[in-house]
């Protein structure tokens, strides 16, 4: 009875030795299983990371590319037309024999900083509008706004872009007001003044610089002219237009960016 009884206890310790091997076993195989499907996930991530960083360059190179291209044709710098902003287009009398009235000296984007600094340069960037005046006029373009004041909303929609995706808001567009915000009934932004369009958004400091010089290189404006009264010609769909880009305290334009754009035809 000893000899079996011994047997069997071995026959145990044996089979216990076994099963404690075969469950080792299976929990190795299961963790190298896990590990080996965590460095499955750990390659996958890694690529997804590469792909973006590749698409994020392709992206920002097709962004530099078509920021050198623009679809409006600015008209003869000799042949600028010169409007008395305090008397309407539609006056009968010929524009060469209206009383210009006295304006504001011509103040420089420079020397204006250089007296009444608009803040100091920020980190703030904006992703400028690329597509140029065509596009934004082709996206959007509808009959009743090809003829609403005479074209020049149509022509206009480009600054409106380019401020919308530079953070910007409109706080004015077209309005019968004068007096009482300080407007004139001849101001592209007045209901009277059929064929011109106008926009304000709201601006200050360096930002504001910063928008009013990226309206301005859209539609040919001589960067160097803001702070002034300066008109600007452009052609625009076989048309002729002006726009007038008024940024500066020394025109009383430092708390919004003002672009009237008028038609000449």
């Amino acid at each position: 009875m000893s000899s079996v009884s011994g047997s069997t206890s071995g026959s145990r310790g044996a089979d216990s030795a076994s099963r404690s091997g075969s469950s080792t076993r299976s929990e190795s195989t299961e963790s190298a299983r896990a590990d080996a499907a965590k460095a499955e996930a750990a390659k996958a991530e890694a690529a997804k990371v590469e792909a973006a960083n590749v698409e994020a360059a392709a992206v920002a190179q097709a962004v530099q590319a078509s920021l050198k291209v623009d679809a409006f044709t600015a008209a003869p710098a000799a042949a600028p037309v010169e409007l008395n902003p305090q008397l309407s287009m539609l006056s009968p009398t010929p524009i060469s024999q209206q009383a210009v009235a006295e304006q504001p000296p011509s103040i420089t984007m420079d020397s204006m900083l250089s007296a009444t600094p608009l803040g100091t340069p920020t980190s703030f960037t904006g992703t400028l509008s690329t597509q140029g005046l065509m596009a934004a006029a082709n996206r959007l373009e509808t009959p009743a706004m090809r003829e609403a004041w005479s074209g020049s909303q149509l022509a206009a929609q480009r600054a409106k872009d380019i401020a919308t995706e530079m953070g910007f808001s409109v706080s004015s567009t077209k309005r019968t007001k004068t007096g009482s915000i300080g407007s004139k009934s001849t101001s592209d932004h007045h209901t009277s003044q059929t064929n011109a369009y106008a926009y304000d958004f709201p601006a200050e400091g360096a930002k504001g610089t910063q928008l009013a010089e990226a309206i301005a290189k859209a539609y040919g404006f001589p960067v160097d002219q803001l702070g002034t009264y300066h008109k600007q010609p452009f052609t625009f769909q076989d048309k002729e237009y002006r726009v007038q880009v008024l940024w500066g305290s020394g025109i009383d334009h430092d708390d919004h960016v003002h672009v009237g754009v008028r038609s000449l035809d």
